[in-house]
């Protein structure tokens, strides 16, 4: 049987579950939650963005342990984008995330919080 690290679907079969598990958390958790896919025109992609509170959080999903700057220059340049033309939106800019099968969370250079699973697990958690 092949190691399921050394698939060429392993990024796919990841953002499938974490897809999962968003879908869950809002069904159960966050009913006034919205999830997208976002694709412009000149085809570039940002696999989640999750509205929630009038916010759009723009979602990543990266299989790696340890996302790097080219992980992220997608999400930075898009997030640019929309927070110039936020005006135009009646939405707020929220967090820019990679999620990842990191085992702690921290915040990139470029600003994005590179998280694991447990960012959805906390989601809508009243923080003490």
């Amino acid at each position: 049987m092949e190691n399921i690290n050394q698939t060429p679907f392993i990024g796919s079969l990841w953002e499938t579950l974490v897809f999962s598990e968003l879908r869950k958390k809002i069904k159960n958790s966050l009913p006034q939650a919205n999830l997208w896919f976002y694709r412009d025109s000149r085809q570039r992609e940002i696999d989640f963005i999750l509205e929630n509170d009038s916010k759009l959080n723009l979602i990543e999903v990266k299989w790696t342990e340890k996302p790097d700057q080219k992980d992220s220059s997608t999400l930075k340049i898009i997030y640019q984008e929309m927070l110039e033309n936020s005006q135009k939106l009646i939405y707020q800019m929220g967090d820019k995330i990679i999620l990842s099968r990191t085992g702690h969370q921290f915040q990139n250079e470029a600003g994005i919080q590179i998280n694991n699973l447990n960012y959805i697990f906390d989601l809508g958690q009243k923080k003490a």
